[in-house]
């Protein structure tokens, strides 16, 4: 028991030198600070460490050590402030310090010597002073009674508690969800391109079918022989006007007698074609125009001209 006592308290003085020799080079520039020098094993204290510069001869980037979980020296570090800024001085408005206050203990018991820590100012070393924390192993009543366990203490667990710790579960939830709305978005994005796609094209009769139907039509209203014989010749013109719009892109409809039968004669090398237009063309205005009264061969031929006159000038490829 007594050499442990002495090994004991050669460790205290070995920690109070090293204390003293780095407290004397660098306490005015980086220091370590304990609330308690002495500790219960197991139990808490404050370590403050500071850092000193003055900011009147330019600009300091100053590096902090690096504090983890724990100090080499057996000392672990249960919290961590943010650092703190401010004036050392209220009467000195050019030194600063910067400070961070260190939560620890040990399960160690004995003298513990938080060694030196390292700052780089500037790019230079500057080294905290050392510091010495007792840790004292507790006191067993051997002859007390053995007692009871606390009781069960209540921990409040909030939403935001939860969220922390299901973080991942929601992330991977929420980007589920989202890949569901984006390929429901694109899949009927792509549905509906390809409805459009797939759609059949409304299928346009040739217009010479379309041309004689119509003239076919006329004929059934013998419109002639009841005596609108005018009437007869607008429908018939018109029919005429509508298949020479479609099958040579002329506007027709929009054309005088004469301009139609220019363009035509400029397109078509068929001479009989070009006559039966003219000539049915021709008797259409004299009806219509010049009140001319068409006998009942005039009108037939009429019919028979334009039909002709698109049997002979149809496309081919639509030939039935």
């Amino acid at each position: 028991m007594d050499s442990l006592k002495k090994h004991r308290y050669l460790v205290l003085l070995i920690g109070l030198f090293l204390i003293v020799l780095q407290g004397e080079a660098y306490s005015q520039k980086a220091k370590l600070e304990l609330k308690s020098d002495s500790i219960a094993l197991g139990a808490q204290t404050q370590l403050a460490v500071t850092i000193e510069y003055p900011i009147d001869q330019g600009t300091f980037d100053i590096q902090w050590p690096l504090l983890s979980d724990s100090i080499p020296q057996g000392i672990e570090i249960v919290r961590k402030s943010r650092i703190d800024t401010a004036l050392v001085d209220g009467e000195d408005p050019y030194v600063f310090y910067q400070k961070i206050e260190l939560t620890i203990t040990s399960f160690d018991s004995g003298f513990v010597v938080i060694e030196p820590l390292l700052f780089l100012v500037n790019g230079d070393s500057i080294f905290t002073n050392a510091a010495l924390l007792e840790v004292v192993w507790p006191e067993i009543d051997e002859t007390g009674s053995l007692k009871d366990i606390k009781d069960i203490s209540l921990v409040q667990y909030t939403f935001w508690d939860w969220i922390k710790d299901n973080l991942l579960f929601l992330g991977i939830v929420i980007a589920v969800i989202a890949i569901l709305v984006l390929a429901i978005f694109f899949f009927k994005k792509r549905k509906n391109k390809t409805s459009v796609q797939t759609s059949q094209p409304e299928i346009q009769e040739p217009a010479d079918i379309v041309a004689l139907r119509q003239l076919g039509q006329l004929k059934e209203k013998k419109l002639w022989q009841a005596g609108h014989v005018k009437t007869y010749h607008s429908e018939l013109t018109e029919i005429l006007r509508m298949y020479l719009e479609r099958r040579f892109n002329i506007h027709a409809l929009e054309q005088t007698s004469l301009e139609i039968i220019s363009d035509v004669n400029s397109i078509l090398q068929n001479d009989e074609a070009k006559q039966n237009l003219t000539k049915t063309l021709e008797i259409a205005d004299s009806v219509k125009f010049a009140k001319h009264k068409s006998g009942a061969l005039e009108n037939e031929q009429s019919l028979k001209m334009a039909i002709q006159f698109i049997e002979s000038t149809r496309k081919p490829q639509e030939h039935v």
